[in-house]
C-alpha cells in the first residue's frame, strides 16, 4: 500500500465515526482497503501491445526538436522496445541508423492513457555500467494546456545519468524554454554503487498541494512550490497549475556519448518489472456531508481510473539478465 494513501485510509474510519457520532450525514465514495485495477498490461505476448503503447520514433527533427532538445545522439526505434518472458526491455544499441550511431526506444501512453493526481510507480532495473546512458521514468502533459515545454509542466519520477552517479527526482514548470524553472540539484538519490542494477520501485504521489517521491517506499524528495505561465495569454498562474491537468507516462533510454568526458559508451537495457498508477483521493465537506472521492481524472481506451502494467523478470540482453 502506498504510504500516503495508506495513511489516508487509516484516517477515513476515524473521520466517519466522528461525524456519525455527531449525527452528520456521511457519504463516502470509493473508500476501500484495496485499489481498483482498471487497466493493465502484463506483457504476456511476444511483442509490445501497440494498442496500449505508442513509440516516439526518430531523432526529433521531424517535430522541430532535433536531438530531442537534449543533445541526444540516438535514433528511437520501436524494435528497441521488446517483450519476452513477461518483461518489457528498452535496449540501447551501438549501430548506424539514419545518420545516427546509436539506437534506443521511447514508449509512452500518450493518447492511450493519462491521469491527474494519485500515485505512479515503476519497478525498474538499470543496465550495468551506464556511461553515456540516461534512462528515465517520467510524465508529460497530455494536452499542453498552458503552452509548449515547460509551461505545461514535466514530472520526472526517476532518472539516472552517466554511470548512474546522478539519479534524481525533478519537476519542470514556470514558462516556456528557456525561461522555465525546475528543482534540479535538490533531490538526488544517495545509493551505493551497483544498487540501481537491481530492481527497485520508484514512485511519485501527486496531488494539488505537493508531490512526494519514493524509492522502495522510502521518501526521497518532497516539493510543494511551483507555478506557471499561460504562454498564450502571458497570464501568471499559481499552484496547482501547471500540474492540474492530465499527464501520460514515459519510459525511455537516452543513449550515445551523452555528456561523456572520455571512454566508451556502456550499452544495455532498461528493464521494467512493474509499472502502476493508483487513484488518489480528495476530501470535502458539502452541506454537512463528508465526501471522499477519487481525485484522479484518468482516461484510457474505453476505461476510467488507474493503470497497472505488470511483468515478471527474465529477459536476456546484451549486458546481462533482466532478472
Amino acid at each position: 500500500m502506498p504510504p500516503l494513501l495508506s495513511s489516508f485510509r487509516r484516517l477515513v474510519p476515524l473521520l466517519l465515526a466522528a461525524l456519525s457520532a455527531r449525527r452528520i450525514a456521511v457519504e463516502a465514495a470509493l473508500v476501500t482497503e484495496d485499489l481498483q485495477l482498471v487497466w493493465h498490461d502484463e506483457f504476456n505476448g511476444g511483442s509490445v501491445d501497440w494498442d496500449k503503447w505508442v513509440v516516439d520514433e526518430g531523432d526529433g527533427c521531424d517535430v522541430d526538436l532535433c536531438d530531442w532538445g537534449n543533445g541526444e545522439k540516438q535514433y528511437y526505434l520501436s524494435e528497441n522496445a521488446a517483450v519476452a518472458n513477461g518483461v518489457l526491455a528498452i535496449t540501447a544499441k551501438k549501430e548506424d541508423f539514419s545518420s545516427r550511431f546509436y539506437t534506443s526506444s521511447k514508449v509512452t501512453t500518450k493518447n492511450k492513457f493519462s491521469f491527474r493526481y494519485g500515485r505512479a510507480e515503476a519497478r525498474l532495473r538499470l543496465p550495468p555500467g551506464g556511461q553515456g546512458l540516461w534512462p528515465a521514468f517520467w510524465m508529460m502533459p497530455q494536452d499542453n494546456a498552458y503552452g509548449k515545454w515547460a509551461a505545461s509542466g514535466e514530472i520526472d519520477i526517476f532518472e539516472s545519468r552517466n554511470n548512474f552517479t546522478e539519479s534524481v527526482n525533478n519537476l519542470a514548470y514556470g514558462n516556456a524554454f528557456p525561461n522555465n524553472s525546475n528543482h534540479n540539484g535538490e533531490c538526488f538519490l544517495d545509493v551505493p554503487d551497483g544498487t540501481l542494477e537491481e530492481y527497485h520501485v520508484y514512485a511519485v504521489e501527486w496531488d494539488a498541494d505537493e508531490m512526494v517521491w519514493f524509492m522502495d517506499d522510502e521518501e526521497t524528495c518532497r516539493i510543494d512550490d511551483w507555478f506557471s505561465t499561460d504562454v498564450k495569454t502571458g497570464e501568471a498562474l499559481q499552484k496547482p497549475a501547471p500540474f492540474d491537468q492530465d499527464f501520460y507516462l514515459v519510459l525511455n533510454m537516452v543513449s550515445g556519448d551523452w555528456e561523456i568526458a572520455s571512454g566508451e559508451v556502456c550499452l544495455g537495457a532498461l528493464c521494467t518489472n512493474e509499472v502502476q498508477v493508483f487513484d488518489g483521493f480528495a476530501v470535502s465537506v458539502e452541506g454537512g456531508v463528508l465526501r471522499v472521492t477519487a481525485a484522479s481524472d484518468a482516461t484510457a481506451s474505453g476505461t476510467d481510473g488507474g493503470i497497472v502494467m505488470a511483468a515478471t523478470s527474465g529477459l536476456l540482453h546484451t549486458m546481462g539478465m533482466c532478472g
